[in-house]
């Protein structure tokens, strides 16, 4: 599966130009097989501020890349979604005391965190790691710029077209083969 067959720089299947993202999940919490199992799914319990206000800025028809944290060497881009419902109150930060995103000071008039729902579009056929990502990143400017590298403990980011292109440029190389950590960036990037 080509990660090119896929890609909707000029429009989404929306109709709109799409912004870009990366939403960072542990996979023990919620994989991007989850998702597969439910098409759709909440994007919910992120207790960031600056995650919580970039996932305001997302439009329905907005892409992401799917990121596994948390999970050994396998940590790394896994996929991509659709978003398909803006950023609304999170449920998970009022309605149970017991679930560990609660926060008393929410309630339902007056929420301070939000979720966004995404759809599934992409399983890559292998994992593309951060450890490719960063090898990369040496040889691009493109892909050192990413907030990624900046601020890692961030689980929402918000890409540029550029970032967005040159890391399924990554996903496709990797597919065909090409191993990510010992050759420099290609000479395009």
């Amino acid at each position: 599966l080509s990660a090119a067959s896929n890609r909707t720089i000029a429009s989404s299947s929306f109709g709109e130009t799409p912004g870009y993202y990366l939403l960072k999940s542990e996979p023990s919490d919620f994989s991007i097989h989850d998702l597969e199992k439910a098409g759709e799914q909440e994007w919910d319990g992120v207790r960031n501020f600056q995650a919580r206000n970039i996932m305001r800025t997302m439009n329905r028809g907005d892409r992401a890349f799917f990121y596994h944290s948390n999970c050994g060497k396998r940590v790394g881009i896994v996929g991509t979604v659709f978003i398909t419902k803006e950023a609304h109150p999170d449920g998970t930060a009022y309605e149970d005391p017991s679930h560990k995103g609660y926060d008393s000071k929410s309630t339902t008039e007056d929420c301070r965190w939000d979720a966004v729902s995404v759809r599934l579009d992409t399983v890559f056929p292998t994992t593309l790691t951060l450890k490719e990502l960063k090898t990369q990143a040496k040889h691009n400017n493109i892909l050192a710029d990413m907030t990624l590298f900046r601020n890692s403990r961030l689980s929402v980011h918000q890409l540029t077209a550029e970032e967005w292109t040159a890391v399924e440029d990554l996903v496709d190389r990797k597919a065909a083969g090409e191993n990510l950590l010992s050759q420099k960036a290609s000479e395009n990037d």
